[in-house]
């Protein structure tokens, strides 16, 4: 409706941005109302972080990350791609945006990349609906989110001299 305030409120969990649990939202909603200018109309959401995907062409040191699985070949366990990613849209502000550009920077900044480049990329909110990113985008839900099945990841040799 026009003229309504929304507003977005999630909780931090170890680091992971989470919806409120429903008795959370009912209570934090009873408590808005109770303090809110008369006349003011409020629209309070909590919802799951809206899902980043796509496809992501990253031309790496194969010296550095394993071509198959995008592991650090110098320390087991770190994959330092999808660790520049989650890191990137956890220092994104709460209701933030997303800039495409901003996000290709942090994963140039991981050990063994060379050139990333995002042949498409977009983001998945609460109702399903895919939006593309062209240059920014800003989450319905107030948080983006990447799962190992949202975003393809091909680790290519790089070829550049």
């Amino acid at each position: 409706m026009d003229g309504d305030l929304v507003i977005k409120v999630a909780k931090n969990i170890e680091g992971e941005i989470s919806p409120l649990e429903a008795d959370e939202l009912v209570r934090f909603t009873a408590y808005m109302q109770g303090i809110k200018d008369a006349g003011n109309r409020l629209r309070i959401y909590s919802r799951p972080s809206d899902v980043l995907g796509g496809v992501l062409d990253v031309y790496v040191d194969p010296l550095v990350i394993d071509l198959e699985t995008g592991e650090s070949l110098e320390n087991e366990g770190v994959f330092p791609i999808q660790k520049a990613i989650k890191d990137h849209l956890n220092g994104l502000d709460f209701n933030g945006v997303l800039v495409k550009e901003f996000l290709i920077d942090s994963i140039q900044k991981a050990d063994g990349v060379i050139l990333p480049v995002f042949q498409s990329l977009n983001f998945r909110s609460y109702n399903g609906v895919a939006k593309d990113i062209l240059v920014w985008a800003e989450s319905e839900s107030g948080s983006f989110q990447i799962k190992d099945e949202s975003l393809t990841i091909n680790y290519l040799p790089n070829e550049l001299a």
